[in-house]
């Protein structure tokens, strides 16, 4: 239990240095009507409960493991943490759009071989309030799990959301967002077929005319 509870002193201030100017700096879109897209490794779910009320502290579980990897591919063997960060616009609006609110960091929940299910250290209503925010009726919050080192380097995330309802009391946990398939491979095309395309064609036909007048 001691090792799931939030390491402010260390991990929280690290995420926020580790977040300026990165990738999460993109987390400032209104999210009140979108679907929160998968993240880099995949979604996040609720273990406990799906519904709830915003007093309370759910349990989140990722799709997969981390993969000890930087946010830039790079191998990190020192990955070692999971966190669980909040972010919506009335986070935003307390200066938290881009290191979010931290609600857990936790060594003990952290895996590269299987799912990771990750309890909240703290309730919605008491992460909000030390931000210096208020949940706002329907509105929606996003969830991030992030891979990181001792020193909060960024790693893959896992994204999911919670909806709340028009008095800002109780939430719901949104399906996940579908992943996309890469893209299928184009089918390779002869040389022969592209001759025609690139224009090559019309120059064999300029060849015979020249023989063809070649002959009178």
């Amino acid at each position: 239990m001691k090792h799931t509870l939030l390491r402010h002193a260390a991990v929280t201030s690290g995420l926020a240095v580790a977040a300026a100017g990165s990738l999460f700096a993109l987390t400032g879109t209104a999210l009140a009507d979108q679907q929160v897209p998968p993240g880099t490794l995949g979604t996040v779910t609720a273990t406990t409960p799906t519904t709830g009320v915003a007093a309370t502290a759910p349990t989140v579980t990722s799709s997969g493991p981390c993969d000890g990897k930087d946010a830039d591919g790079t191998d990190n063997p020192d990955q070692n943490t999971i966190a669980v960060i909040l972010f919506s616009p009335s986070l935003n609006a307390a200066g938290k759009q881009k290191t979010g609110q931290t609600v857990q960091a936790s060594t003990a929940n952290y895996s590269r071989t299987s799912r990771m299910s990750v309890p909240f250290g703290q309730t919605f209503t008491d992460a909000f309030k030390q931000a210096g925010a208020t949940i706002a009726p329907n509105e929606r919050v996003r969830i991030e799990m992030r891979c990181i080192d001792a020193l909060a380097t960024p790693g893959g995330t896992f994204e999911g959301s919670v909806l709340f309802n028009s008095d800002a009391s109780r939430y719901t946990f949104d399906a996940p967002a579908a992943t996309t398939p890469p893209p299928a491979p184009l089918p390779e095309v002869p040389l022969a077929a592209l001759l025609p395309i690139a224009g090559l064609g019309a120059a064999g036909i300029l060849v015979a005319r020249r023989r063809r007048e070649g002959a009178r």
